[in-house]
């Protein structure tokens, strides 16, 4: 599979191929922001899961999403916005214990950058890549129960509710939704 940047409406809203030592930095001045731990609890960490941040961990992340892209197994694109990474935005492509593929996910790592649609044009961007290049008429996600602002952008963008909320080992609720 070869990696290449995923074009979108905007011009300065770009969805980039990951590079670790350009993107490492960014995500770890989110994570280690006043907001970086509110941010990994809404996307659905439990808190006992969330490690210190450190720029050698992003780097490790970074890598290991090329590596998982190479190996088939998931997208991800980082989110640039008037030349700032803000996010990051990943497609899995096999089925995990909890939501089918192909599952969509999105984070606005940046809390400057949430509200302003930005979330919103991304997802659609991915969806119609998931629908015109994976050829898939299904798209998944699933998103932490108390998260209203990701639930809103879903029933925004056309997703329904998939199935019953259901409750990790972690003891955090979910919903599956699908599109």
């Amino acid at each position: 599979m070869t990696m290449k940047d995923i074009p979108t409406s905007s011009p300065d809203l770009q969805l980039i191929v990951s590079n670790s030592d350009r993107d490492a930095p960014s995500a770890f001045a989110w994570l280690n922001s006043p907001a970086g731990k509110d941010t990994l609890l809404r996307m659905g960490n439990a808190e006992n899961e969330i490690p210190e941040p450190s720029l050698e961990a992003e780097m490790a992340r970074l890598k290991e999403f090329i590596q998982l892209e190479e190996q088939g197994e998931q997208i991800t694109r980082m989110i640039v916005y008037e030349g700032n990474t803000i996010g990051a935005v990943w497609i899995e492509l096999k089925d995990t214990e909890h939501v089918r593929s192909p599952a969509l996910h999105i984070m606005i790592g940046d809390p400057l950058y949430r509200g302003m649609g930005l979330g919103k044009e991304v997802m659609k961007t991915m969806i119609e890549y998931i629908q015109n290049e994976l050829h898939a008429t299904t798209v998944y996600s699933r998103h932490l129960a108390g998260n209203d602002a990701i639930s809103k952008v879903f029933r925004h963008l056309g997703f329904k509710i998939d199935g019953e909320l259901y409750t990790e080992k972690s003891g955090l609720t979910f919903q599956n939704v699908k599109l």
